[in-house]
């Protein structure tokens, strides 16, 4: 069986932590599949929020998830500490990738242990118009410092 394949970029643009709560376990008592997708959305809304592109803001432009993928490498459970780091990456004149990486501090005490790599694909989107429009400058002021970094190193 094939497997799909997720690597992670080498600039991390934002990290944010999560506990996993009781109503995040499972009957098997380690954290959901469907409640990692939830904590993967609330980790990007703490991103786009941290760059100025906040879901709650009441106005026309916003985004719209084109597709995910996710692989589930471990367990996660009850009060574990998560750690999401998140990078963009593949940005087009209306679109870009967004990568997730959660781990957790592994229990034979050796550092972090990747449990979930994730991607989505996000289409930038206006509502009134029901268009496609262009990348925020939020978002492409990222790569662009990215580039300018790796040219300098």
């Amino acid at each position: 069986m094939s497997r799909l394949q997720i690597t992670f970029p080498d600039k991390i643009h934002f990290t944010t932590h999560q506990t996993v709560r009781i109503q995040d376990v499972n009957y098997r008592k380690h954290l959901g599949h469907d409640k990692i997708i939830s904590m993967i959305h609330d980790a990007r809304a703490a991103f786009l929020e941290s760059i100025g592109e906040s879901e709650l803001v009441d106005k026309p432009d916003g985004y719209v998830l084109a597709d995910m993928q996710i692989i589930y490498l471990d367990e996660a459970f009850y009060k574990d500490e998560l750690r999401f780091d998140i990078a963009v990456d593949e940005v087009s004149n209306r679109s870009c990738q967004i990568y997730y990486q959660i781990s957790k501090q592994s229990s034979s005490g050796q550092g972090p242990q990747v449990i979930t790599r994730a991607k989505t694909s996000v289409v930038f989107y206006n509502y009134q118009l029901k268009s496609a429009i262009p990348v925020p400058e939020s978002i492409r002021t990222l790569t662009t410092q990215d580039e300018t970094e790796l040219t300098e190193a």
